[in-house]
């Protein structure tokens, strides 16, 4: 599967003129965020190769075995901190080694899609530093290309670009493209651009707080913010993941996408979820809340697939949310209690 970037660049430039068409021309920056892990591959020439291949294609079935006869499991891990998934950018490209060497014969420069998007614009090259966490070939305590790990694998070196930070600069709108849309060739910047890393630096959640955050869209998401990785043998088993973040932070986290079709489907299901879900007469400390109907999980029992199923329902319902620890009298815990 492929995805049909020029379209996608067309949709782009029709999402900023009719930003101009609606009377906002005056736009002063541009920012582009996406999904992770893909990326497009540019020849000697700076000329795209091929249209970049969807995560989901299959061309990575049986690869992640095949790296681990290269680098064992637990190694990668410890030198990357990133979940197991096949469909990470570490398993494409060695798919790609293994079977059309040709393709990795002739290029020159990998582009994850928001920079390639800003590349389309500004004719300049990034890499930035959010979304090259998302391919399993970053070492997570150094926040840089683990080029040791890439040697290994027999990967070309000058494929990885020198990683920048978010708020990066990365160039001028070219020309062209602004006269075409009828605006100034303003900055185009790197933002935080794997998605999820602009999500959750916009949680209000203030530095020093201590937090968590929810991230539903394609995948469902529970994390928290840190200033280093967290790498050990618990963190390896629970397969979660040490992705980059703005600021120089860490989003640990664990994907939990099962959990939207949990909540989907909840009234048609039977399963032990349902008892969550009560009249609470027992929340004088809440008077907000008290009297109505309430989706409270357990925490200590039902972590994370009920909590997040829990704050769904609260939003299709639009019933009160209140998160507690115990079964008995409710003891809400601040900052995890929400009212619709």
């Amino acid at each position: 599967f492929y995805w049909d970037v020029l379209r996608l660049f067309h949709e782009i430039k029709q999402g900023i003129l009719k930003c101009v068409n609606s009377g906002n021309g005056d736009i002063t920056s541009i920012g582009i965020d996406t999904w992770g892990v893909d990326f497009g591959l540019l020849d000697k020439d700076g000329k795209l190769l091929e249209n970049p291949v969807h995560y989901r294609d299959e061309r990575t079935k049986g690869i992640m075995q095949k790296v681990f006869e290269v680098i064992p499991q637990d190694e990668l891990y410890d030198k990357t901190g990133i979940q197991f998934l096949d469909i990470n950018t570490l398993y494409h490209l060695y798919s790609l080694k293994l079977n059309r060497p040709d393709v990795l014969e002739r290029a020159e420069t990998l582009l994850f899609m928001p920079d390639l998007f800003a590349y389309l614009l500004t004719g300049e090259k990034n890499v930035e530093y959010t979304i090259a966490s998302t391919s399993q070939l970053l070492n997570a305590k150094e926040r840089n290309w683990d080029f040791d790990m890439i040697d290994r694998l027999g990967l070309k070196r000058s494929l990885f670009g020198k990683i920048t930070p978010p708020g990066n600069v990365i160039g001028k709108l070219s020309k062209d493209i602004a006269d075409e849309l009828g605006i100034a060739q303003v900055d185009v910047i790197a933002v935080g651009s794997h998605d999820t890393a602009s999500a959750v630096v916009s949680a209000p959640i203030e530095k020093g707080e201590k937090g968590c955050y929810v991230s539903c869209g394609t995948w469902s998401l529970l994390g928290a913010e840190t200033k280093e990785p967290l790498i050990n043998e618990k963190t390896f088993e629970e397969n979660f993941t040490n992705e980059g973040g703005v600021e120089n932070t860490i989003r640990f986290l664990k994907n939990i996408s099962r959990s939207v079709l949990l909540a989907a489907d909840l009234n048609r299901f039977s399963f032990p979820v349902a008892p969550i879900f009560f009249e609470g007469t027992e929340h004088d400390h809440h008077p907000e809340i008290a009297g109505q109907r309430i989706c409270r999980p357990w925490l200590a029992e039902n972590l994370p697939y009920l909590f997040i199923c829990a704050i769904l329902r609260s939003a299709f319902h639009g019933i009160p949310f209140a998160a507690c620890h115990q079964r008995g009298s409710c003891r809400c815990r601040k900052g995890i209690r929400f009212a619709s």
